[in-house]
């Protein structure tokens, strides 16, 4: 009985290719590629269902996904222009995390490792962004949106 697979089932050496090209990949490229593919599935959908709205997103970073964001938009302005309307809502401390208890410690995950500049960030976005109104809300969570939701109105304008 032969396989549906036919000679792809016979060339092995494909699937250990493939195998090692993935285990000498960087993780975190591969969780940045994951995350950059999840995002450009929200805006793809978000145009073809025609939801109004801007976006929010809470630790920026270097802005790299926030970049991304724009640029689907951009990309997907051509299934609806109106998603060219958006306006992008960066938050971050662009100091790390700031006081931890110690309980939320963790070896990778400090200051040393996630602190940016707001002004490189600023300028990253700004070449990417051309057209696109954005804005970048520094401080910390508990500063900057005290009020939680409640407050966000008064935080971006």
């Amino acid at each position: 009985m032969s396989s549906k697979f036919g000679l792809l089932e016979k060339l092995e050496f494909l699937q250990s290719w493939a195998s090692v090209l993935i285990a000498n990949i960087n993780p975190a490229i591969i969780h940045n590629l994951e995350k950059y593919y999840a995002l450009k599935k929200v805006h793809y959908l978000s145009t073809i269902e025609e939801i109004d709205g801007d976006y929010l997103e809470f630790g920026v970073f270097t802005g790299s996904s926030f970049c991304h964001s724009i640029r689907c938009c951009k990309k997907l302005a051509k299934l609806n222009s109106k998603i060219l309307n958006t306006t992008f809502y960066g938050f971050d401390s662009f100091a790390g995390f700031g006081d931890l208890k110690e309980d939320d410690k963790h070896p990778f995950y400090t200051d040393k490792n996630f602190a940016t500049k707001l002004p490189t960030v600023t300028r990253r976005v700004q070449r990417v962004a051309s057209n696109i109104q954005f804005k970048l809300v520094p401080g910390f969570f508990s500063d900057s949106l005290k009020n939680g939701a409640n407050q966000l109105s008064s935080v971006v304008t």
